[in-house]
């Protein structure tokens, strides 16, 4: 349990000492001049793990909807929702499937690297099984791992991001953008 808290100080020592700009309350310094191998082993020690199960969510993004309480608005947010089923097949590549339910699956490819300190960016290609309900779907997920709170509380693995509708399907056009959080399955 140590190594990796003494890795992340490590790290922010080596972050600190690296940067050149001016930084406030809610900056990072720039994690670009962090040698690659210790970014590298800060994401897999201290960032949140990728395979396994992930509760996917997605809403549409309407800025101008708030919910106050209203359990139908909240619902006619949603967008997607289903279970990610993610493994690490190769260094730098994720794979797995997206099911919604129903015979609603998606295959999913993509990659994963370090974004920042104790995070991970991961890129997936979503594409529908021929002969079922996902025909001819595509979809592009794009997400980050959630920031690893040091004094958390009982804080789940998440990553969020966006969802992109690559191809048009059921009257549905391309370029349909929503927003994503996957929280994972113990």
């Amino acid at each position: 349990m140590k190594q990796p808290i003494l890795l992340a100080v490590a790290a922010s020592i080596v972050l600190a000492a690296s940067s050149n700009s001016v930084s406030n309350a809610q900056s990072r310094p720039n994690a670009a001049r962090v040698p690659s191998y210790l970014a590298t082993k800060l994401i897999y020690r201290t960032g949140w793990s990728i395979p396994g199960k992930w509760v996917y969510r997605s809403w549409v993004d309407r800025p101008d909807v708030l919910i106050n309480g209203d359990a139908n608005t909240a619902l006619s947010l949603l967008f997607g929702e289903g279970t990610m089923t993610l493994s690490i097949p190769s260094a730098g590549k994720v794979a797995g499937t997206f099911d919604m339910g129903g015979g609603y699956v998606l295959d999913l490819t993509g990659t994963i690297k370090a974004a920042g300190t104790g995070q991970t960016a991961i890129h997936m290609a979503g594409v529908g099984r021929p002969n079922t309900p996902t025909a001819g779907w595509e979809y592009d997920y794009d997400g980050l791992t959630t920031e690893r709170w040091p004094k958390g509380v009982a804080q789940v693995p998440a990553f969020t991001g966006s969802v992109f509708r690559a191809k048009p399907h059921d009257g549905n056009p391309a370029g349909f953008v929503a927003s994503f959080i996957a929280v994972k399955k113990p």
